[in-house]
Parts: C-alpha cells; sequence; structure tokens
C-alpha cells in the first residue's frame, strides 16, 4: 500500500513546473502523515488478481470506512481502479481518495467487494490538520440564493469557462500541462478569476463523430474507461484545486438524445445501470475534490415533466446523491422543473436572449428564465416555478458569434450587470467553439469590463444580504435600466445610455437620508452626488455620458470608498533629461506622486514615502492594502512602436501577509482599456512568487512559470518580443529578477497586437481578503526596445537570446548521474525528509523516476 498526501506533492508538482515535467513520490510511511482539512488524502493499493473487467465495481471494488477519532463521525467510500497508476489501462493498482471535514486523527479499514477474487484488506491512519483549504461550497443558512464556502467564508464569484477547450491537446502529461498553462494558469489564475466551468466529453455526445475535431472521450463505453484521459483531467483537477478554482464539472450523464430510442422500464433500467458505472467511477475519482460540484445530469435537456422524465433524469441522480458521502451542491445543465428540487441546489442557466441583448434586463426576475416552447414553433415561454437557491448564468456570456449571445463588450457589459443585478453567477467565455472570431466576435473584447464590474461588485453591493432582491419596479424605465438592492437600505441602479435615472423612494421614510455614488462600469471612474431623502420619487443626473451604475445607501453606511484623483490631462509624460534615447517612461517617486496621471488612492492608502525607497532611491510608493479595494497609480505614454519592449520596477512584499495561492495584479500595460502585458505576485506554502504574462493575437495568456522570490526588495525585468510575421508565432516573453534569467514563455503568436500605450503599478486587482499587510514599489522604467535597463544607475546594453541546456545541471553538455543528484540535493533542502536519494541506476526506492529541466541558463 502507498499513501500519496496530496497536500504536499500537489504544491511540490506545481511549485517545480518550472524545473521538472514529472516526478513520482511517495513521502516514508513511518510516521503518522498530515493532511490537510478539506484536502485530498489518497491511497493506492496493488491488487494482482486477474478480473474480467477490473472497471466493473460488481466484480471488483475497493472500498473504506474512514472513522474520526475524536467524534465518531463515520463516512464509507470506495475507490476506482487505476490501470499501472501512470496513465496506461493495463496494470494492477486501485486507489482511494477521501476529503477528511473534521480536524485529529481519522483511522481507515479498507476491503474488498465485489463477485471476484478478494484479497486481504488492512488499515491505517492519518492527522487532519487545519492548513488552508476553504471546503466545499454551500447554500448560506440565511439566503440559499448565495454560496459560502465550508468555513463560513462568502464565495464572490468570478467565473471564467474554459469547458469548450478539453481534450484538444494530446492525450499525454505534455499535453495536460500545456492545457493547463495556457487555460487554467494562463486564462483563469492569469485573469485573476476564482470559477471555471469545464465539460468531459462522454460516448453519447460526440457518438455522430467529433463536431470539436480531435476530442477524445473520457470513456469510449460503458464498460471501461479510458484511463489516458481521466489522467488527463486529474492533471487539471489537482491544478485547479491547488490555485482554489471552484469547478463545475460538467460531466453529462444522461444526454437527451440517448433517450430517443429507448422503450419501456425493462430498456430504460438497463440504461440506468449502465450509467450507474459511469456515476460510481466518476464519484470515486473525483469526489474528494473540495473545489468540484455540480454533477450536470442533462445536457440540452428539453423541458418536459411527468413520470417518464423523472425516471430519466432524476432516478441516475437520487442514485448519485446516495453514493456522495460529501452531498455536493448538483444542478441539471440547462432546465429545472419543480420536481428536480429533491436533489437540485444550484441551477446552472442557459439563457439565450434572442432578440435585444438588454432583454435580459427585463427578465432578471428568478421566476421568469425564458425557455424554448415545447411544441417546436421556436417562440420562447417564461419559466414561471420559483427557484429559490443558487443560479448560474452558465452560457449568459458566451462572447460569440452566434446571434442569441453577446458580440462585442458592449453587450458582454450589460448582459454581466443584468445577471449580477438578478443575483446570478456568471461565467464569462470568449465562445469561439463554432466559427473562428471575426469582425470583433469571440474576441475577449468583453473581458476586461467583466473584471471592473466583479471588483466593484463585490467592494460595493451586499448582494448577499438575505432582503436583497430585483427592484425593477421602482426605476423609471423599463426596458434600459434595471435596479436590485435591498429595500429602505440600499439600492443599486444600471442604466444604459447615462441622463437621469428616477427610483422611487415613497415607501420609504421622508426622515431617512441616502447617499449617491456614482460609477462608470466602462473606465471605474466614481464620483459623488449629492444625497437624497425618502418618502417620494428622486430623480438623479448621471454625470456619464454613457452606461452608468448608481448606488444608492443609507447614509452612515461603513462601506469605503476609494478615491480616484485624477490628473487635468493624460498626455503623455515627457520623457527626463539625459535619458537614454530608448527610455520612454521614468516614475520615481522621489517626492510626490505628481509623475502619475490619476491614482487610485483609497483613502491615502496609496502614497509616496521615503520609507517605500527601493534600490537606493529617495523615495517609492507605499501601499497599505486593509481591505479588497484596488491602489494604484496610472501613466500613459506614446504609443510603443518596436518590435520589442522592456520594463522594469522593485518591490518588496516583505510586510505583506497573504494567504496561500492568493495573487494579485502588481504592474501591467494596456492599449486603452484592454491590458496587453501583466506581472502577478502570488504566495505559496514556502513564501512569494511571481510570473509574466501576455495577451496574443487571439487573446489568450501566454504566461511564464511562477519564480521565488527570497525575502527583501528585488527588481523585476519583462522583455516582450513580438513576433516577425503573422504567420511565424515567435514571439516570446522573458523574465528576470535581479537580472537573473528566469525564464520565458517563446512561441507566442504575438504580431498583430496593438503595442501599449499605457502603465499601472500597484496593487491593481484580485486582492483578496486573505491579503493585508503594507507592499513596497519604486523606480518604473519603460523602454521602446531591447536593451537591458537593470538596477538604479545601470548603463543599459543589449540583452542576447539566453541559450539553454536542457536537463544538463552541471552545464556540461549532457545529463548523468552527479546531474540527477544535484536536482535532489536542492529537492531535498525544500522538503527534508520527503524524498529519496537516487540509486545507482536511477531509481527511488526501486521505482523509475525522471526530470526535464527546463529554462535553466548555460
Amino acid at each position: 500500500m502507498k499513501i500519496n498526501k496530496f497536500c504536499l506533492p500537489a504544491s511540490f508538482f506545481f511549485f517545480l513546473a518550472s524545473f521538472i515535467f514529472f516526478v513520482r513520490l511517495f513521502p516514508a510511511q513511518a510516521q503518522t502523515p498530515n493532511v490537510g482539512l478539506y484536502d485530498i488524502f489518497e491511497m493506492e493499493v496493488v491488487n494482482s488478481r486477474n478480473y474480467a473487467n477490473p472497471f466493473n465495481f460488481e466484480e471488483i471494488e475497493l472500498r473504506a470506512t474512514f472513522t474520526h477519532q475524536n467524534t465518531g463521525r463515520q463516512i464509507e467510500f470506495f475507490g476506482f481502479y487505476d490501470g499501472d497508476g501512470n496513465w496506461e489501462n493495463n496494470g494492477n493498482i486501485w486507489k482511494i481518495r477521501f476529503m477528511p471535514d473534521r480536524l485529529g486523527i481519522w483511522n481507515y479499514t479498507y476491503f474488498w467487494a465485489g463477485t471476484g477474487i478478494k484479497p486481504a484488506g488492512s488499515s491505517g491512519s492519518f492527522n487532519v490538520i487545519s492548513g488552508n483549504i476553504p471546503g466545499p461550497p454551500k447554500l448560506k443558512s440565511d439566503n440559499s440564493q448565495v454560496m459560502i464556502d465550508s468555513r463560513g467564508n462568502p464565495i464572490h464569484w468570478r467565473g471564467y469557462s474554459i469547458k469548450h477547450l478539453l481534450y484538444h491537446e494530446p492525450l499525454t502529461r505534455a499535453g495536460a500541462q500545456q492545457y493547463i498553462e495556457d487555460n487554467i494558469e494562463g486564462l483563469v489564475v492569469g485573469g485573476g478569476y476564482n470559477a471555471t466551468y469545464i465539460a468531459v466529453p462522454n460516448h453519447d455526445h460526440w457518438r455522430d463523430g467529433d463536431p470539436q475535431g480531435g476530442i477524445q472521450p473520457i470513456w469510449g463505453d460503458y464498460e471501461r474507461f479510458n484511463l489516458a484521459a481521466a489522467h488527463y483531467f486529474d492533471e487539471i483537477m489537482f491544478s485547479l484545486h491547488q490555485h482554489r478554482i471552484w469547478t463545475i464539472g460538467w460531466i453529462t450523464f444522461t444526454y437527451n438524445h440517448s433517450w430517443s430510442t429507448i422503450n419501456g422500464q425493462t430498456e430504460m433500467n438497463a440504461f440506468l445501470q449502465k450509467y450507474q458505472r459511469i456515476m460510481r467511477w466518476f464519484t470515486a475519482r473525483y469526489g474528494a475534490f473540495y473545489n468540484y460540484f455540480m454533477w450536470s445530469p442533462a445536457w440540452e435537456m428539453d423541458l418536459r415533466t411527468g413520470e417518464t422524465w423523472r425516471i430519466r433524469v432524476d432516478a441516475p441522480m437520487e442514485y448519485l446523491k446516495s453514493i456522495d458521502p460529501w452531498q455536493r451542491l448538483q444542478g441539471a445543465h440547462d432546465r429545472a422543473p419543480a420536481e428536480w428540487q429533491d436533489w437540485q441546489s444550484i441551477l446552472p442557466r442557459q439563457q439565450n436572449v434572442g432578440g435585444s441583448i438588454t432583454d435580459l434586463f427585463t427578465l432578471n426576475d428568478r421566476t421568469e428564465g425564458r425557455q424554448p416552447r415545447e411544441d417546436g414553433s421556436g417562440g420562447y415561454v417564461k419559466l414561471t416555478v420559483p427557484y429559490p437557491r443558487v443560479v448560474i448564468g452558465a452560457e449568459d456570456l458566451w462572447e460569440s458569434d452566434l446571434a442569441s449571445f453577446p458580440s462585442n463588450g458592449t453587450e458582454v457589459r450589460r448582459m454581466l450587470w443584468g445577471s449580477l443585478l438578478a443575483n446570478v453567477l456568471p461565467l464569462y467565455e470568449e465562445n469561439n467553439e463554432f466559427s473562428p472570431p471575426a469582425g470583433g466576435l469571440g474576441n475577449g473584447e468583453g473581458e476586461p469590463f467583466v473584471k471592473i464590474a466583479y471588483d466593484w461588485w463585490y467592494d460595493r453591493i451586499d448582494y448577499q444580504n438575505k432582503d436583497f432582491k430585483q427592484l425593477n419596479n421602482l426605476v423609471s424605465k423599463t426596458e434600459r435600466q434595471a435596479a436590485s438592492g435591498i429595500p429602505g437600505s440600499q439600492y443599486v441602479v444600471y442604466d444604459e445610455d447615462g441622463g437621469q435615472i428616477g427610483i422611487d423612494l415613497s415607501g420609504v421614510p421622508s426622515a431617512k437620508t441616502f447617499s449617491v455614488l456614482w460609477f462608470n462600469p466602462i473606465n471605474k471612474a466614481e464620483q459623488n452626488g449629492a444625497n437624497i431623502s425618502g418618502g417620494s420619487r428622486a430623480v438623479l443626473n448621471s454625470p456619464f455620458s454613457g452606461d452608468s451604475v448608481c448606488l444608492i445607501r443609507e447614509a452612515g453606511s461603513p462601506t469605503p470608498t476609494p478615491t480616484t484623483t485624477p490628473r487635468p490631462t493624460t498626455t503623455p509624460l515627457p520623457t527626463p533629461t539625459g535619458s537614454p534615447p530608448g527610455i520612454v517612461l521614468e516614475i520615481k517617486h522621489e517626492d510626490d506622486l505628481s509623475e502619475y496621471d490619476l491614482f487610485i488612492a483609497d483613502g491615502g492608502d496609496l502614497s509616496q514615502s521615503s520609507t517605500a525607497s527601493l534600490g537606493g532611491t529617495g523615495g517609492g510608493l507605499r501601499l497599505l492594502i486593509d481591505d479588497n479595494n484596488p491602489l494604484f497609480g496610472e501613466a500613459g505614454f506614446s504609443q510603443l512602436t518596436s518590435g520589442e519592449y522592456r520594463f522594469r520596477f522593485y518591490l518588496n512584499p516583505d510586510n505583506l501577509e497573504m494567504a496561500d495561492y492568493d495573487l494579485f495584479l502588481v504592474s501591467g500595460l494596456f492599449y486603452g482599456t484592454s491590458t496587453r502585458v501583466q506581472v502577478m505576485l502570488r504566495r505559496d506554502n514556502l513564501g512569494f512568487q511571481v510570473n509574466a504574462r501576455a495577451a496574443d493575437d487571439t487573446g489568450a495568456w501566454r504566461a511564464t512559470p511562477y519564480y521565488r522570490l527570497a525575502g527583501g526588495e528585488h527588481y523585476l525585468e519583462v522583455l516582450v518580443a513580438y513576433a516577425a510575421g503573422a504567420d511565424t508565432q515567435d514571439g516570446a516573453l522573458s523574465l528576470w529578477i535581479d537580472g537573473v534569467f528566469q525564464g520565458q514563455k517563446s512561441g507566442i503568436d504575438l504580431y498583430e497586437r496593438a503595442k501599449p500605450d499605457k502603465m499601472q503599478l500597484g496593487a491593481i486587482n484580485g486582492i483578496d481578503s486573505g491579503t493585508r499587510g503594507v507592499l513596497y514599489l519604486d523606480e518604473f522604467i519603460l523602454r521602446n526596445d531591447g536593451f537591458e535597463i537593470g538596477p538604479t544607475g545601470n548603463q543599459p546594453t543589449p540583452t542576447p537570446t539566453p541559450s539553454y541546456l536542457w536537463g544538463d545541471v552541471n552545464h556540461d553538455g549532457q545529463v548523468n548521474q552527479q546531474d540527477s543528484r544535484s536536482v535532489f540535493d536542492y529537492w531535498r533542502g525544500l522538503f527534508p525528509g520527503v524524498l529519496y536519494e537516487p540509486d545507482s541506476n536511477g531509481r527511488i526506492n526501486g521505482a523509475d523516476w525522471g526530470f526535464v529541466l527546463r529554462d535553466w541558463g548555460a
């Protein structure tokens, strides 16, 4: 028996992602292993008996009983066959994954069940420590329309869907890591999102061929499973778990077309039986992931009711409910008849709005979702079944070329605000599944507005209050305005075209006073309005000419207001006298913040200070992060023109506390409101890390790995090199820390993307509640060429393209045993007591091992 404590190896794997490609580790068994609360305890058991079908849980199944020593809580669970444990279907490995939900010692006993030959079982124990995992999502006890985590913290949903990309890469570790790098780390984590929607294709879904091009299902039939696809999905799930990303598993157990040829109860029972094998195997494999919720029983399910459909949908879901010991949140994509509510705790709604994109505003009462008519006429009816639980806008925000979805930034922005006002959790997706992007369709134009809306909404609106509801009847316009809030306390109104907002406060006592705050959802500007009183209808004039948000709050409410201090002009700053020709912007923070065109200070939390001096300068930028509000300075410059550009800045995060795997954007270059390059600061259980990412011509994020920062101050330097031509895809992004080359993301399709004309420096977005303290930043320099900037006072010199020796620690031109020992010496220093010494044959404890070093300079 082998035990994997995924609380350590998962972190270890991702930390070393820049150095190794794969290494398999098993901690020593002499001590009772520690596992984090809500983390994954994995037990691996060898069963060398032969079985007709080891995937058939009726023939053979690994089962276990887990008992909490202090409380006696007992959980029975089951495992899964995993082939050789290494992507191949042939082998004798079984595994059980378990999520402990109590602190302290857990004892377990495992045994075998089924009609086949059953080996002896055994027992063991492990100790559960607190850790930093939030635990599975739950419905809030006083408001089932919102979610909290198992520790009682609010889940501020920032959804980004990548479900249509799964399995386009080869079913190899390299393919999985490419998917993780491009989509999870690049798009979801890199974009500051914390939730995603991801699909696992099934046999029925692609029964008539492969419309997606190259996708291989995770099962080819209902009897055996494709373990290469399963391990590919494992890699993705562990990455999402590692990065604390809430994950909707779009695993379609009952695809509606599969029912068309089924007649009679006998055929129905047989069909349900083979689906049970799928459900049980998936529950065993992924049920222990705290962040994984919602089994989807249907895909494109017709809106029908009655006994037949109860059997088709309720029966599979009731079975799932009976075998899932953690009782995760469940929902059906994308229909929700009332009789499904016994098991359905969330509704992943598909909202095809049809005509005007603003129809969602007039439909944002949760009892009025649109659904197709059953008679096939092509019309729509209102779904009048009240749904008092969490609603996820699964396909509201596809930025797509399809006529029924938003196709540009304006439409995305308005759809998103319509969802938020309805207390619907949106999932944005740059969807070009059906045809390539053209004319601005599905190219990510709306994504910056999504982030702006999330940041402001969660900082300002008490949407988790049990009294929060839609208040459209109070505003003056029926189509171009929408309102929600807490009657008598807080009102938020979205208006599409500026001008006047009329809101009826006649039901509020006239003695009650309200403050007015205007917000621009396009550029994040805020402006206070004059106070108003209850007792009558109020008419307010927006200070913005376009889309506007108006927050009306009872005077004296404690929500902080960020201070945005605009400068009189956004004229590019002049190049300082005596600077080398390539420098287009220098921000030194020597005396004040006048070098910025504007800055967001949040009541003085961002300031110039001599204590923030880094690199020997006379002053720096001090950020007091005491809430989740953004803090940054912004400066414009003449749009860059050369084929490569470089920027550098200093930072010192020593006085900053961050929860493990919290991260935020610390520096960015923009073209208008569209991000071009980002530098992210994050912390894991070993300390601070940084990476760089750039948006390519398709809008996808291409990122370097994360690199570790030692204590104290550092300067980071980033080089962006454009491709030589539209079809060459030889652009590159490189990162240096204190002048030492760290690594590079190469092969980037970066040629037609407009070059930056604006920068930001600070805590720009993505601040979480676990991030508090003081961050120092200083001396930002930008060059319109590829010359090295270096430390303060450095004379720039051209930097040659770095060379690489893959796997060659000693740089002697070959990979040998001495190299492998050097690598293990490095690992041992980071994780004492965990790693084994390789023997003379390059084996660990008799097992094969391997590594591939990446981006180590010669």
